[in-house]
């Protein structure tokens, strides 16, 4: 079992678009998926949007939220045993039955996190594709969010031990997350297939400064290297965004 878990608020082109993604122009729904969408009460035709797609859609939502992360703490909620994948209004599956191949070798009991390639598509319409880390190491979370959660799926199991999304998080609250089961952190299959397009543009866009700050507030927070060495990181993650800014803009 896939629980697919959309969080949305005055999306409804978006978010027929990811759902054609996971059910096809023929509205045909993959009986291995439970399909969670989560509405923060819009007031554009979204509930039309989801009555079009009959029984497609196994739970929505539609009612005033405190953001993203009480948006994904409500469709965890929801959940059935088996895994959890995130996808934002607007991003698509690569093909309807992704998941379904994805998971199929492993079982959400002994195989906690699953994480699979994304395709990043810029605003300009080009892609580029996450590189593919054959053997996956915790460390490389202390430098960067290495586990996209468009290409993630965790299992119900990791929620019950390590507890929901932090609501203070405005950008990050998946990172803070993996970084709160740090200490004792499962086993990551990492596995060559491209699970999904990640068009750039959603909450954390063009805000890179505040995300930068997030991060150093939760690798603090969660004590996952010497303070001296996570100021170090942020400095040079805040340097680098800086230079290419400066690049784009044609003044380096």
């Amino acid at each position: 079992m896939v629980n697919i878990i959309i969080a949305t608020l005055n999306a409804a082109g978006l978010l027929e678009k990811t759902l054609v993604s996971i059910f096809g122009k023929d509205k045909i729904p993959p009986h291995c998926y439970n399909t969670i969408v989560i509405d923060g009460g819009s007031s554009d035709n979204t509930s039309d949007v989801i009555a079009s797609y009959g029984n497609c859609v196994d739970y929505f939502v539609s009612e005033p939220d405190r953001g993203i992360a009480d948006a994904f703490n409500k469709g965890i909620g929801l959940c059935k045993p088996g895994y959890v994948y995130f996808i934002g209004a607007g991003d698509e599956l690569v093909d309807s039955l992704v998941l379904e191949r994805v998971t199929a070798p492993f079982d959400y009991k002994r195989d906690m996190l699953i994480c699979g390639r994304v395709e990043v598509v810029d605003i300009d319409g080009s892609g580029k594709i996450t590189k593919f880390e054959a053997n996956f190491t915790k460390k490389s979370l202390i430098w960067r969010m290495s586990l996209p959660h468009q290409g993630l799926l965790t299992s119900t199991l990791f929620f019950q031990q390590w507890g929901g999304f932090d609501e203070t998080c405005r950008f990050a609250m998946d990172y803070e997350l993996l970084l709160r089961a740090y200490s004792d952190f499962p086993l990551v299959i990492t596995v060559d297939q491209v699970v999904a397009r990640w068009f750039l543009g959603g909450v954390g866009f063009d805000v890179t400064e505040e995300v930068l700050k997030e991060y150093l507030r939760i690798r603090l927070a969660h004590r996952v290297a010497p303070r001296t060495i996570l100021y170090l990181i942020y400095a040079k993650s805040r340097l680098a965004y800086r230079l290419r800014k400066l690049r784009a803009l044609g003044r380096v």
